[in-house]
């Protein structure tokens, strides 16, 4: 193999594994997303059918009121959380954090095909390295208080790995 061979192996390399990690994060982030978004639902509309008055009017609540009066009490608790926990900010920043991964794993694909069908020499495929590399690191400074889950982290992982074969050199 030639020198110039070699030092876009190198370059190829690194492109592989940074898709890989951007793969991974998008993947990580549409999950919580999703999961945040599905419990503001269900919260809402636990929230809208107990504390509905003509729900409270059934028939079927004088039979069972230590129910209907737990489930109130829930409402009423339900209705000063979803304010203070600020679940749609949270969701939207989910969502925000995985359009991004999404994007730098798509900048990642193209490079990897500019590579791939020799579209680019080293020092190219360098410089559009560095530049999707500089967009990640302010993705990273974006925070989210949404506290990671380990077991969904080594899941996406697991999905990742096995959906991609490391190409042969």
């Amino acid at each position: 193999m030639s020198q110039m061979s070699d030092e876009i192996d190198e370059v190829r390399e690194d492109v592989w594994s940074a898709m890989l990690t951007a793969e991974y994060n998008a993947l990580y982030w549409d999950y919580l997303y999703k999961r945040y978004y599905l419990r503001q639902k269900r919260a809402e509309i636990f929230l809208a059918i107990t504390s509905s008055s003509s729900v409270a009017a059934w028939g079927i609540w004088s039979n069972i009121t230590i129910l209907w009066q737990l489930l109130s009490g829930l409402a009423t608790l339900a209705a000063v959380a979803l304010p203070i926990l600020n679940m749609k900010k949270q969701i939207a920043d989910l969502g925000d954090l995985q359009s991004r991964w999404q994007q730098i794993h798509t900048e990642y694909e193209f490079l990897w095909f500019d590579i791939e069908h020799s579209l680019l020499d080293k020092n190219q495929a360098i410089g559009e390295l560095k530049k999707i590399m500089r967009t990640e690191a302010e993705i990273d400074k974006i925070t989210s208080d949404v506290p990671d889950d380990e077991k969904l982290l080594e899941i996406c992982k697991q999905q990742v790995i096995s959906a991609n074969v490391e190409p042969a050199e």
